[in-house]
């Protein structure tokens, strides 16, 4: 596993000790970076089922400005740490532990104060327009029901918006295109061996 194109393109990356988690492949990867990028001129990126770390690392490889990571796993995380700190990136992430479905509103809230978790407008309360970029790669016994209620409780918690760009990441043979149909705006859909790549924005309420 490795970065596959950027300022650390073909530096390798760690990967998750045991089974736990389903890694990306480069080749699946490097397919999603030239379908939404291939290159970026800034902007946030979140990857809500971080694992190792490599989809966000390679965001920001190709242009992104920051990445907020959150992972439950405390391998995976311990990973994680590996893998910014081999690439130098400690400036650019946001590393948080947990499940994402269960992250208290605050974290993507201004502080009583009024000071900001970020060192500049993202969310849409402050002037921001949320990620705009958004990678989901959920356990695959993860429901698209499920899914779509995560993707819309992000929502309404400020840190997406209906320009945010999702790329979801699902088990193929599941037929579940129609189901994002009616939820999304689609890009682009593409198979990848057992991948299947779902690209698109949710549609305006």
């Amino acid at each position: 596993m490795r970065i596959t194109a950027g300022r650390w393109g073909s530096i390798p990356l760690f990967g998750v000790p045991g089974e736990k988690t389903r890694p990306t492949a480069d080749k699946v990867k490097e397919a999603i970076f030239h379908m939404i990028g291939p290159y970026f001129n800034g902007g946030w990126v979140l990857d809500a089922f971080a694992g190792s770390g490599a989809l966000a690392l390679e965001a920001l490889s190709r242009g992104a400005a920051r990445a907020v990571l959150i992972e439950k796993n405390v391998k995976a995380r311990q990973t994680i740490i590996r893998n910014v700190e081999r690439l130098g990136a400690e400036d650019d992430v946001l590393l948080m532990a947990g499940n994402v479905e269960n992250l208290p509103d605050w974290l993507w809230k201004k502080r009583e104060s009024g000071a900001l978790l970020k060192p500049y407008p993202l969310f849409a309360e402050d002037g921001g327009e949320g990620f705009q970029y958004a990678f989901f790669d959920p356990p695959y016994r993860y429901s698209a029901e499920r899914l779509l209620k995560l993707i819309h409780q992000l929502k309404e918690q400020g840190s997406m918006t209906t320009k945010s760009l999702l790329v979801l990441e699902r088990p193929g043979g599941r037929n579940e295109v129609h189901f994002w149909e009616d939820h999304l705006v689609l890009n682009k859909i593409k198979t990848y061996g057992g991948t299947e790549v779902i690209i698109g924005m949710l549609k305006p309420e």
